[in-house]
């Protein structure tokens, strides 16, 4: 694929970033009235833009990055749509819950990592598990005379599906192949080889489509960024109309990336 087209997805990706930060400041403002939910998806958001401006990096330095800018499509994908699903409920209460459900989550891991903290010293495993208590036991309280009902955070699939966008999982599966390592690299990194000195046998590079693995990238880090700028940017007291450049510049990123079927 020439090297101009991913320049040109790589500038429409900027520009989507920048609608972002346009509409919302260099350093978006999120007052605390009481919910953390609407103080923590823009950090994520944050954390979703690294890793597009990355892509846009690993793009423009050489098209055989592929493999290295689809790890973090995929985890733009995932993040965003963890920020679009606990962003998405119009009532406070039940957004909240959804952020108890996804820190209730990670308590498993925590507790994990204590345990292992535990073989080395007994005395941080008992902090850890002393603060990840107290955390949830905050976070748990009623608010304003209501209690926050905790909603498990479910799989990325059934997030997908709860946004409208089942669709676009199996672009997620094929970012998960081209970074795990799986049978496919192999067909990515190998090709048939003969000569006169081998009758038969294989030589080792990269003969993969670049530009079907470019379009997945770009497809997905655009969604990632687009979906969860604009789910956080209405929890942060932005309208539609308000939001309508950011919108409008993650259909143009979206146009162009069709343009490379």
């Amino acid at each position: 694929m020439d090297k101009v087209e991913l320049r040109t997805l790589a500038e429409a990706l900027g520009e989507l970033i920048n609608a972002y930060r346009i509409l919302t400041g260099k350093r978006p403002m999120a007052p605390f009235v009481g919910f953390a939910v609407d103080c923590g998806t823009p950090a994520l958001v944050e954390h979703i833009i690294l890793q597009a401006k990355a892509v846009c990096l690993l793009a423009e330095s050489s098209q055989d990055f592929a493999p290295a800018a689809a790890a973090c499509a995929r985890s733009a994908m995932e993040v965003g749509a963890l920020v679009a699903w606990l962003a998405k409920p119009k009532d406070s209460y039940e957004r909240e819950g959804r952020w108890l459900g996804y820190f209730k989550s990670l308590e498993d891991f925590y507790r994990k990592q204590a345990k292992e903290l535990k073989t080395r010293d007994p005395k941080e495993s008992k902090e850890a598990q002393e603060i990840l208590s107290s955390d949830l036991k905050k976070m748990s309280a009623p608010r304003f005379g209501r209690n926050i009902v905790p909603v498990s955070k479910p799989s990325l699939k059934d997030m997908m599906i709860d946004l409208g966008y089942e669709h676009l999982y199996t672009s997620y599966r094929e970012l998960c192949e081209l970074i795990h390592g799986g049978p496919e690299t192999i067909s990515r990194h190998r090709a048939p080889y003969r000569s006169l000195s081998i009758p038969f046998g294989f030589e080792f590079g990269l003969f993969s489509n670049n530009k079907l693995d470019w379009q997945i990238i770009f497809k997905a880090t655009g969604w990632g960024v687009g979906v969860s700028a604009y789910h956080s940017s209405l929890n942060l007291g932005f309208n539609n109309s308000k939001c309508a450049n950011l919108l409008n510049a993650h259909k143009r990123l979206e146009a162009l990336v069709g343009q490379l079927k």
